[in-house]
């Protein structure tokens, strides 16, 4: 049986814009009991300067004060099940937590630059109830992938299947929009770290909502990865705009990913609103062995280009002639063997140029 333990705004230290269950330094608020409490904080704010032991307690917060409620003070805390119900406001977090399961009835819960160590489940997330982070801040969720199938970690959105072991995972979940040239990407980004991230013949189903769209046209949409030399596009194999997801399959390694418009460079602008957009350099950083490389491309038409690979001096080092079709491809480019140094690989359409960056290691 639970027994429950209601703050309804009780504890109250000078003038403030809401009430708080205030602990103080040396203080202990323990709901480490044989049954499961249930503590509701109701229109105030959670502010932990001492200990905090959670137990298997439910803690809610609700509210209809009208303002924003908090997290926050300077111990460390700690939730088994954090139940939000803000109503139209948010539950704004102003330090790091962790948590077992964040279940939503509505409300957001805003990250504000800090992060959330989920050890289980997000639940009941959908346009009117999340977790946002204008300010920054993570979700992360750590656990151990063998063979995934269709493996949604946390609940955070991010689906994997592979025949691979992936070994121990971490996965991050943002809400920033990433930056890149003249563009920017959707409010939500992913970073997966697998203890193995080589050879996994991946799928990675991502999942966003609407209001993450940050004004970009859904339909526009693709995936785009970064193996810390940039944002590379790569496209989609499957879609569903109804449910919101973007799909790609074929992943060799994973890293970050977020989606983006064609905007979100590198790309060629053609001229009559026209855009040739440009993926990953696959090896890249490569070897000085490596003489085979692929690049994936969208062309909007049935065009010309050439590509050339050049070194620091300018110096060209390999010149190719390309027929490109209507839609995505991928390139092969044979360089013969490059000594260590950066290259750089221009890509040339319609009289119009764009330049990746090649690392040979």
């Amino acid at each position: 049986m639970k027994r429950a333990i209601n703050f309804l705004a009780l504890l109250l230290l000078g003038w403030q814009a809401n009430a708080q269950l205030y602990i103080a330094p040396g203080a202990t608020l323990s709901a480490n009991t044989a049954d499961v409490t249930v503590i509701t904080l109701a229109d105030g704010d959670f502010i932990n300067d001492g200990t905090f032991s959670p137990g298997a307690s439910d803690f809610h917060f609700l509210n209809n004060s009208g303002n924003d409620l908090s997290i926050g003070g300077t111990g460390n805390t700690a939730f088994d099940f954090l139940y939000v119900k803000t109503g139209n406001k948010n539950l704004v977090l102003e330090q790091d937590i962790n948590a077992a399961l964040v279940l939503f009835e509505d409300g957001h819960f805003d990250l504000n630059g800090n992060n959330v160590n989920l050890s289980g489940v997000i639940v009941d997330e959908d346009e009117t109830r999340s977790f946002i982070g204008p300010n920054g801040g993570e979700i992360i969720h750590q656990t151990s992938l063998d063979a995934p199938a269709g493996a949604n970690p946390g609940n955070l959105g991010a689906v994997i299947t592979s025949a691979a072991n992936l070994g121990e995972v971490t996965i991050t979940r943002t809400h920033v929009p990433d930056m890149n040239g003249g563009g920017q990407s959707i409010k939500r980004h992913y970073t997966i770290t697998p203890a193995n991230n080589a050879a996994l013949d991946a799928t990675l189903r991502f999942y966003y909502l609407e209001n993450e769209l940050n004004g970009l046209a859904e339909s526009d949409l693709e995936l785009w990865h970064n193996q810390g030399s940039g944002w590379n596009l790569q496209g989609s194999s499957d879609r569903d705009a109804n449910a919101n997801w973007l799909e790609l399959s074929g992943i060799g390694a994973f890293d970050e990913w977020t989606a983006a418009g064609p905007d979100f460079t590198p790309v060629i602008e053609l001229g009559g609103n026209r855009l040739l957009q440009v993926g990953e350099l696959y090896p890249n950083p490569a070897s000085s062995a490596d003489s085979h490389f692929q690049l994936a491309v969208i062309s909007p038409e049935n065009m010309e280009m050439n590509i050339q690979v050049l070194d620091g001096m300018g110096r060209i080092f390999h010149r190719q002639d390309y027929h490109l079709t209507n839609g995505q491809q991928v390139l092969e480019l044979k360089c013969g063997d490059l000594t260590p140094g950066i290259y750089h690989v221009q890509l040339k359409a319609n009289e119009q140029l764009a330049v990746l960056k090649l690392a040979v290691q």
